[in-house]
């Protein structure tokens, strides 16, 4: 059986031109959200993502950014999305996260040893 998730819009942490979206299970437990801006028509960023360290290693990103890009393509238009590519805390490797944006089809644009930069450029 498929689990069933759900994705909500935090208006509380949706603020100053970034918008959260949270992943819920069916107990509505939170499993992790992404955070994205959209700083010019048909350009959309994504700022962050983050999975709870109870339900990693399960897919759960590649749920969060499969759900990030759909929104982006079809609701936002969004023609260039880029992603700001960072651990958000210790123990989580640069390499590992770059290597899921590109299996997702993020070009790895910019690269440093605490950061990265990734874009999908959307030909309509």
């Amino acid at each position: 059986m498929d689990k069933k998730y759900e994705f909500k819009e935090d208006p509380e942490r949706s603020i100053e031109g970034n918008t959260v979206i949270r992943l819920y299970d069916e107990n509505n437990n939170e499993l992790g959200y992404y955070e994205y801006d959209v700083p010019a028509e048909k350009w959309v960023w994504l700022q962050k993502l983050f999975v709870v360290k109870h339900y990693r290693d399960l897919g759960l990103s590649s749920i969060l950014i499969e759900h990030f890009l759909e929104l982006a393509r079809d609701a936002l238009k969004a023609s260039q999305i880029n992603v700001y590519i960072a651990p958000l805390e210790e123990g989580i490797e640069l390499g590992r996260l770059i290597n899921l944006y590109a299996k997702h089809g993020f070009e790895i644009i910019e690269h440093s040893s605490k950061d990265a930069e990734g874009r999908i450029k959307i030909v309509n």
